[in-house]
């Protein structure tokens, strides 16, 4: 818990001291517009142990549309395939493997230019729990690079842990 304090300490500390250094000019919002390739997911636990809990070779996109749209993909590389070939024809053991390494959800998105937060408003997601719900994420901006963080400890697999999710604004 310790970690996880000084952790959110620094990152306070560090929106406080400089609010400024991560923006890009213009609003927050327009600077997050654009699409955004998966560069890191780390969940930092209370002993301060960092994991991975999507694995270290993590895809996927976080795409902002101009209109306030949003869609989040990721996946673990390697997920075997369906023997058919055929979603329809595919067993209850390929489907859950196959959605045990992917995570998707979609919705709406505003932001909190004063506390530099996005709230993702949540319409869809492959976890039904997240249907309906705001994900909010502490906004760290520096150019091309994006991370968004859990404002406070949340719990994954029995852990409280903060979420820190790292970005690459995606070129073609």
């Amino acid at each position: 818990m310790k970690e996880i304090k000084k952790i959110l300490s620094g990152m306070m500390m560090l929106a406080a001291v400089s609010p400024g250094a991560f923006a890009e000019p213009g609003p927050l919002e327009q600077a997050l517009i654009g699409t955004w390739r998966i560069a890191d997911y780390v969940a930092v636990r209370e002993d301060g142990d960092e994991v991975r809990p999507m694995g270290k070779d993590l895809a996927g996109y976080i795409m902002y549309a101009a209109d306030g749209h949003l869609s989040v993909n990721l996946m673990k590389p390697g997920r075997p395939k369906y023997a058919s070939g055929d979603i329809m024809q595919s067993t209850t053991e390929e489907r859950a493997a196959a959605a045990e390494g992917y995570f998707a959800y979609a919705g709406t998105f505003k932001v909190d230019e004063a506390n530099r937060i996005v709230i993702h408003l949540v319409l869809y997601s492959l976890m039904p729990n997240w249907v309906d719900t705001e994900q909010r994420r502490m906004i760290f901006l520096d150019g091309d690079k994006l991370e968004l963080r859990s404002p406070g400890p949340v719990i994954v697999a029995g852990d409280k842990r903060v979420l820190r999710i790292l970005w690459e604004r995606a070129k073609r």
